[in-house]
């Protein structure tokens, strides 16, 4: 990693000396406690399935063969708001004991969301995958790409210094390329090779043929009422997570009642939310 003489740039590139060193994968369950988690996600998401699938069916694949660590090749889930595609790659990630790193790029119009910022600007700073490597010392993330399909394939013009996004996704997803990832800000190569990458989108016309070619597409369509009550529990256990408590401290809500008053899960996961800041208040205000 070249050096600065700014004292500040010192300080931070001192703080990814220990990428340096291999960091550890996350490992495999035995093949059977693999198809008892597989079939946890399927109960969660039952309208999913075929999502479930085919991560899935690739890791049992490799776990049978012998293969001890996590790999995948990237998936791309399809489907229309509110059908939960991010929450299951979280749910995924929290099933399989893997670290989480959400990245919302759609939006976006060039590529510093995942090289990093140069050095010498006051903003400059590295990538957030690698700043999550050096943060969690771990070799192996999943790393959730949301909305690739609203990412342009062009640089704004005010970063005409960046690549548009979508063409930084494409040596990020090729294994090749991504084992001498170049970060703008450490200036130094970093192997990405073994990141777990899901991404969605809610259409497919938007995304680059080259893109496309490196990810499975996977349909996960929209949930029916009677799947409504497991998205309520989901919600829950979401909320329990972004607030850092434990799933058993959350209020029972009145599952049924929100299932019908919702019209859709965009509404319900509302309804949730709005539920459970009322009913600890509420239980506040009679201590």
């Amino acid at each position: 990693i070249p050096e600065m003489r700014d004292k500040d740039d010192r300080l931070t590139l001192a703080s990814y000396e220990g990428l340096r060193v291999p960091l550890p994968l996350a490992l495999l369950p035995e093949a059977v406690e693999l198809e008892v988690r597989l079939a946890q996600l399927h109960a969660e998401f039952p309208w999913a399935t075929r999502a479930i699938e085919v991560v899935g069916g690739e890791m049992l694949a490799r776990r049978r063969l012998g293969a001890v660590s996590f790999a995948w090749a990237p998936i791309l889930l399809v489907g229309p708001p509110g059908t939960g595609k991010t929450r299951l790659a979280r749910r995924l990630a929290e099933m399989m004991g893997l670290s989480f790193l959400p990245l919302g790029i759609g939006g976006s119009s060039d590529s510093r969301l995942l090289t990093g910022t140069s050095r010498g600007w006051a903003s400059g700073e590295p990538s957030p995958i690698v700043r999550a490597l050096r943060d969690r010392r771990t070799a192996q993330i999943l790393v959730l790409l949301d909305e690739v399909d609203k990412c342009s394939t062009r640089s704004s013009t005010h970063t005409v210094n960046a690549a548009p996004i979508q063409a930084a996704l494409l040596g990020l997803l090729e294994p090749e390329s991504s084992r001498n990832w170049i970060d703008c800000y450490l200036q130094a190569p970093c192997d990405l090779s073994k990141l777990l990458f899901v991404a969605t989108a809610n259409r497919l016309g938007t995304i680059d043929a080259a893109l496309m070619s490196r990810l499975q597409p996977v349909l996960v369509p929209t949930p029916e009422r009677q799947h409504y009550p497991m998205i309520v529990q989901q919600v829950v256990r979401d909320v329990a997570s972004d607030w850092g408590l434990p799933h058993e401290v959350m209020p029972a809500l009145d599952v049924s009642g929100m299932a019908r008053a919702a019209g859709s899960v965009r509404e319900l996961v509302r309804l949730v939310r709005r539920e459970i800041v009322r009913e600890v208040s509420s239980a506040g205000a009679q201590h």
